[in-house]
């Protein structure tokens, strides 16, 4: 404030007149400067007089008022949250609804699969491709343990939700304005017309039948291909074991196949071995000790075989069968095995006389 304090003697003194003019122009500047800072005081009075006469206003009032606007709040928020109730209700039902509907979709479509199972297994079986049809045999026996578990969780979710349902959530209020909807669906769905139960149960019929049918030639050509030494149609029949449900019964007959395999490679070994020690024992004349044989490489030669053979369908066996039985297979064919080696031990026992020696190196210790 003490700037803008005009000094007159400083006007005196002035004797140029651009100072003069400089000083005019900055004192006019100043008093628009005044007069704009006045105005705006000036505006705010309405304000002020306006909130004067608030507060003068009694507060008895003022609270009345908000009183009332609060009332009128809590009315609103008691019919919304009415409505929000209603519809909540209205959608649990529409949800209950929609799980309903769609355990039906997949039930009609588990049927239309197994219609398709049936009417393929047919076909292959007319076209004899037995792979396609026990193809086929599985993905029913699939379809039909999915089905099974289908309509027991639907019965279970149909007992609980009638023990649970409230027969007046179906009501609406008349404020929540959703009286034009329509009432609720009732919880049970009538059954589709048509005989569903008698077509299942016909499909199931025909197809057990085809599944007898096809395990009674599974079986008759794997004993006619093992009896031929057919390597590949025994290896074709038997993984038909797998999709036919017989993994067990296929598995002791596979084995017994690899057993017959295994035992005709060793009783070639031990004719070969016949032949050459009958050779040569001709060549030695009847000497004392018979002819020379190698044992060792005969008994080589069947242990051989046997590894030979486990390696060659241990990819078989494994996916086919399962992994344990891959056990049962080696068990199987060490008892083929210790058959044959039993032989040959015998031959080299007689071969070599050896109860003769024991007996007589018996006695000399006796002696």
């Amino acid at each position: 404030m003490a700037s803008s304090i005009v000094d007159l003697n400083h006007i005196y003194k002035l004797t140029n007149i651009s100072d003069v003019t400089r000083l005019l122009h900055e004192t006019v500047a100043r008093e628009r400067a005044i007069d704009q800072d006045l105005d705006r005081q000036l505006s705010k009075r309405n304000d002020l007089e306006r909130n004067f006469l608030l507060l003068n206003t009694p507060t008895a009032e003022t609270l009345e008022l908000v009183r009332a606007d609060c009332e009128q709040l809590l009315q609103s928020v008691h019919g919304t949250a009415q409505l929000a109730d209603n519809i909540s209700s209205k959608v649990r039902q529409l949800d209950l609804v929609q799980g309903r509907v769609q355990a039906v979709l997949t039930k009609i479509n588990l049927i239309l699969d197994r219609t398709n199972c049936i009417n393929g297994v047919q076909s292959a079986m007319e076209a004899e491709d037995y792979e396609a049809a026990a193809r086929y045999v599985a993905s029913f026996m699939e379809l039909e343990a999915r089905l099974q578990a289908e309509e027991a969780a639907a019965a279970t979710a149909a007992s609980s939700s009638s023990s649970s349902t409230d027969p007046n959530s179906s009501n609406l209020s008349p404020n929540n304005h959703l009286s034009g909807t329509g009432p609720t669906p009732p919880s049970g769905a009538a059954p589709p017309p048509g005989s569903q139960p008698q077509q299942a149960e016909e499909q199931r019929r025909v197809l057990l039948e085809v599944r007898e049918r096809l395990l009674e030639i599974t079986e008759r050509r794997f004993a006619e291909a093992a009896a031929r030494r057919d390597h590949a149609g025994a290896l074709r029949f038997a993984k038909l074991y797998k999709p036919l449900g017989k993994q067990a019964e296929g598995l002791q007959r596979f084995i017994e196949y690899l057993k017959v395999v295994v035992g005709a490679q060793a009783r070639s070994t031990y004719a070969a071995l016949s032949e050459q020690l009958e050779a040569a024992g001709g060549q030695a004349g009847g000497q004392a000790r018979g002819g020379r044989g190698d044992f060792a490489a005969a008994l080589t030669a069947l242990f051989k075989d046997m590894a030979m053979c486990l390696e060659e369908h241990e990819g078989v066996v494994r996916e086919t069968f399962g992994e344990g039985a891959l056990l049962e297979v080696i068990a199987g064919l060490q008892q083929e095995c210790d058959s044959a080696g039993s032989r040959i031990l015998q031959r080299f026992s007689e071969s070599r006389r050896l109860e003769r020696v024991v007996r007589e190196v018996a006695s000399r210790r006796r002696g």
